[in-house]
């Protein structure tokens, strides 16, 4: 009886140990295509590393780094909308005089819309 269950406990940790390791790799479509999702990320990512808004925190003048042509709005965080720039040939937008505090800067470019937070002290 005791080797039954011996025999019977190793099959249960190797069953498992299997299905453990094949749900970790994933199954071959997963690996091999990629998915909307991962697609989307890839865009978002590849546009986050496009766009840049410095300095931060700032004393007032921001400048906004992206794609020529791109629309950047800016609200405060509580939702004010303050205004819409478009990024000219120099691929920068200067945004002078904003009072102390948060605000959201996003840019809208061909597939993505990026995001960032910027602070006025």
């Amino acid at each position: 009886m005791k080797a039954i269950v011996c025999v019977l406990v190793v099959v249960l940790q190797f069953g498992l140990s299997a299905q453990e390791s094949e749900h970790l790799s994933g199954s071959a479509i997963e690996s091999k295509e990629t998915n909307e999702i991962q697609a989307a990320r890839s865009v978002v990512e590849h546009a986050m590393s496009e766009v840049k808004v410095y300095p931060n925190p700032s004393e007032g003048n921001i400048f906004i780094q992206g794609k020529v042509g791109s629309n950047c709005t800016i609200y405060t965080m509580a939702g004010t909308y303050i205004g819409t720039w478009i990024i000219g040939v120099e691929g920068t937008v200067a945004v002078q005089d904003l009072g102390v505090g948060m605000y959201v800067a996003t840019v809208q470019e061909e597939n993505a819309r990026i995001q960032h937070k910027f602070i006025v002290l």
